[in-house]
């Protein structure tokens, strides 16, 4: 994967990562969300995305 550029790079504790919430499975495919990592006591919030699911090769070369 090539970036033009990156802002921040973050190292999340397995223990910080919680499942994406019932609020993201609601509308959307959550299956490109791997969790939630919270940092700064809840203060900040990431997603974490899936890459295999978003980088999908397959479905990019078909």
């Amino acid at each position: 994967m090539i970036v033009d550029s990156v802002s921040e790079v973050l190292r999340f504790e397995k223990a910080l990562i919680e499942p994406p919430p019932e609020l993201l499975k609601s509308g959307i495919d959550s299956s490109y969300v791997e969790g939630v990592g919270k940092l700064d006591d809840g203060k900040r919030i990431v997603l974490i995305l899936r890459l295999d699911k978003v980088l999908n090769i397959e479905q990019i070369s078909a």
